[in-house]
């Protein structure tokens, strides 16, 4: 009940907007339970002005094999993921020096990307690093204070090629990104495209059944998305990534729902550029797609991003994805 009433008056004495904007602002990353922390390390990457972010890399392992799996659930949709490295010798070695970031969706934890973050690794031979999401920050400005940091580090380190892998807000420091480095590609999963639709959508999905829904109208939610580019100093020409793609010559892959409400792939139907392979799927919201619960949206991902055609069946790359209720797949895993 206390909280209730301070919401209430948070809302009418603090303002609706202000309230919706300073929540979007402010850290939403949820909390992760388990321990990971025998195989991560946070490091601090910074710029010549000693700007500096935190960035999750994964530790160096003795490893001859190793198991990674999830389950994933969100609504009637759960499946089970699983990926075997059978012979650690058969992993490609990093010797061209090749970098992979991947950058958090709004609210994102980068933790719960760490089993995206070691199978990549592992997979592709490249150091994959994974960037915080934008709420994370001490300063919330879409990400793009995490720029010159990482633009710094992949100088330093002169890679033959980066990837750039951005999830739906973290699309745009990846975009910004991609313009200041040599030989990058860039993979646009979910990408968020429309700020103030995305937010209008979270909201609708999240909050509309909520009790305080009623004291707050559309406007009050568009009225705040002024807000936030207000307190970012942040334009809405800075993020926005289509138009900024059209400048480039930058390699760009982008993954993208028909039925994602938040940031739907009906948004890029009129764009034909000679750089840009845009992927559309059916059935997958937006939740879905971050998880890369999908097996064409698996397949594409990962046939872009190793620059080579994979197929579904190939399991010592993409290992098995199972609908839980698909007795016949499980048991495919249980003899894997």
């Amino acid at each position: 009940m206390k909280l209730y009433i301070t919401i209430f008056f948070t809302l009418f004495i603090g303002g609706c907007s202000s309230f919706i904007a300073n929540k979007i602002t402010s850290s939403n990353t949820l909390d992760i339970s388990g321990n990971i922390a025998e195989r991560i390390v946070l490091v601090d990457l910074c710029d010549n002005d000693f700007h500096c972010i935190k960035a999750q890399k994964i530790k160096d392992l003795e490893v001859d094999k190793m198991e990674l799996s999830f389950n994933f659930k969100v609504n009637k949709n759960h499946k089970k993921w699983l990926f075997k490295l059978r012979n650690a010798d058969v992993v490609n070695s990093n010797s061209d020096n090749n970098l992979i970031f991947i950058f958090s969706g709004y609210s994102q934890p980068s933790e719960i990307i760490y089993i995206h973050q070691q199978w990549l690794q592992y997979i592709s031979g490249a150091e994959v690093i994974v960037i915080q999401s934008a709420d994370k920050s001490d300063s919330f400005q879409f990400g793009l204070d995490y720029v010159s940091p990482i633009v710094s580090y992949i100088e330093k380190k002169k890679p033959n090629q980066v990837h750039l892998i951005g999830f739906s807000m973290g699309a745009v420091a990846a975009q910004a990104v991609s313009e200041k480095v040599d030989n990058p590609h860039l993979h646009l999963v979910a990408p968020m495209t429309n700020f103030e639709h995305s937010t209008i959508a979270i909201w609708d999905i999240l909050h509309k059944e909520k009790f305080y829904s009623k004291f707050i109208s559309q406007v009050d939610v568009e009225d705040a998305v002024q807000l936030v580019y207000e307190k970012s100093n942040v334009d809405v020409q800075d993020i926005d990534i289509m138009r900024r793609i059209k400048s480039t010559t930058v390699p760009t892959y982008v993954y993208a729902s028909t039925d994602d409400r938040v940031t739907p792939a009906s948004d890029w139907s009129d764009i034909q550029l000679s750089q840009l392979v845009l992927n559309t799927y059916n059935d997958l919201n937006h939740l879905e797609m971050m998880g890369l619960i999908h097996k064409p949206l698996l397949k594409d991902f990962v046939s872009n991003l190793l620059q080579t055609d994979i197929i579904e069946t190939d399991i010592e790359t993409l290992g098995i994805l199972c609908d839980i209720t698909d007795d016949k797949c499980l048991s495919k895993i249980e003899r894997l």
